[in-house]
């Protein structure tokens, strides 16, 4: 099927499902509209004499005017200065929860699997002790996946560095040679210092994957409903993650030709000048999808950020994060985060429960949630996620249904 939407039509159109759809009772993106007030009052005169009656009835009017005014003043501004604290705890988006109350728990994996195509991100000092954990569980279910790493590895059949750059119209070797001197003097302000080589390898050419491991899967798997980039340590519930994206809110999106960009909302820091705390300049950090848990984008969000990636490979070279450089090429299409932060998760399951209350409460899931996936899983891990289903004797996993095993004294709120 061929698809062509012009960006304009694709952001005028994101704009006003953003604004009016809800998501189990929760709006996707906050907007508050601006509303004008009259300023003037207008009284009318009339020639009524002004005897001391009447006198003495205005002046106490008027006390009684300016003495409610001020009490609803006093109201309005608490109001005001808690609306403002709450939008800096919260965010700028609000969190989408989904639980198995709102979907048909008959959706299952292989009806969406040939519409998802799954690019993973591994390395060479890594693929051979973590790649045979995503390979051996869920990914037996995946027809449409790609793997990226920063060399090619014929066994796993992983697509290099070289290979994914020459795609999006670059040399590896003469775009990492205009890096290497910025690398270098940036590692002085750094607690560890940056070799020559480690510029060629290991996690500084980790974040140049991800905008052009997306270039390529576009290329590899076209006309996908839905493209999802993890890690090798990251585990999918396939089930619960179709459960998700075959949510009514998110067809309807796709029925509009809507860009989806979804995952587990983190602030952007220590690139472009966003301070690490989250807060620059007394504003409230821009919002990415964390990629060890999985960055997760629509056929319309791909296609308008494609057009974008070589730029963005240049504009953000010095970023220190894959996952960030994404989220800043969508910020500059002007496409929103939607938050996934109760599905997404970006640690283990033991982790998880054990720092749950340390968590902003946008990020605490419901019992009842559906779990998409879990980050920085090892082996006896990957081994325990792939039976849950099974021992459950049901598709969809919920957090319930972890915690019982993992953290069995703990308690929801």
């Amino acid at each position: 099927m061929k698809r062509e939407k012009k960006k304009s039509d694709v952001l005028f159109k994101k704009r006003q499902w953003m604004n009016s759809s809800l998501v189990t009772g929760v709006v996707l993106k906050n907007r508050h509209s601006k509303h004008s007030m009259n300023n003037s009052l207008v009284r009318e005169r009339t020639n009524v004499s002004k005897g001391p009656m009447r006198e003495t009835t205005r002046k106490l009017s008027l006390s009684y005017w300016k003495k409610h005014m001020t009490f609803t003043l006093c109201i309005f501004l608490v109001f005001a200065v808690t609306l403002v604290i709450f939008r800096l705890y919260r965010g700028s988006s609000s969190v989408v929860q989904v639980g198995t109350t709102d979907l048909d728990e008959s959706t299952g994996w292989e009806a969406l699997s040939n519409r998802v195509a799954f690019a993973i991100k591994t390395g060479e000092q890594v693929i051979e002790e973590r790649f045979p954990n995503p390979n051996n569980t869920w990914l037996q279910r995946v027809s449409n996946y790609m793997v990226v790493s920063d060399v090619a590895n014929t066994r796993y059949q992983a697509v290099g560095l070289k290979e994914l750059f020459e795609t999006a119209g670059f040399s590896l070797e003469s775009f990492l040679e205009t890096r290497q001197a910025p690398l270098l003097q940036s590692s002085e302000k750094r607690p560890f210092k940056v070799t020559v080589d480690q510029t060629r390898s290991g996690w500084w050419q980790d974040r140049e994957k991800n905008l052009p491991g997306f270039y390529m899967m576009w290329k590899k798997f076209p006309n996908m409903d839905w493209y999802i980039m993890c890690d090798d340590d990251t585990f999918f519930f396939l089930d619960g993650l179709a459960a998700i994206l075959e949510h009514p809110i998110f067809q309807q999106a796709m029925k509009e030709e809507l860009p989806i960009y979804m995952g587990n909302e983190f602030n952007v820091a220590l690139c472009e000048g966003y301070d690490p705390s989250g807060m620059t300049n007394g504003t409230l950090n821009p919002w990415f999808a964390h990629g060890g848990s999985g960055i997760v984008l629509n056929y319309w969000a791909l296609e308008a950020l494609v057009e974008m990636i070589p730029w963005c490979m240049q504009r953000f070279q010095d970023c220190w994060a894959g996952d960030i450089k994404v989220g800043l090429c969508f910020r500059e299409l002007g496409i929103d985060i939607v938050p996934m932060g109760t599905h997404f998760i970006a640690v283990d399951p033991k982790n998880y429960f054990d720092t749950y209350y340390s968590q902003p409460p946008y990020k605490q899931a419901k019992p009842h949630d559906i779990v998409a996936s879990f980050h920085h899983c090892d082996d006896e891990e990957f081994e325990f996620l792939y039976s849950l289903p099974t021992k459950q004797h049901k598709q969809i996993v919920q957090f319930q249904d972890i915690a019982k095993y993992v953290s069995p004294s703990f308690q929801f709120p």
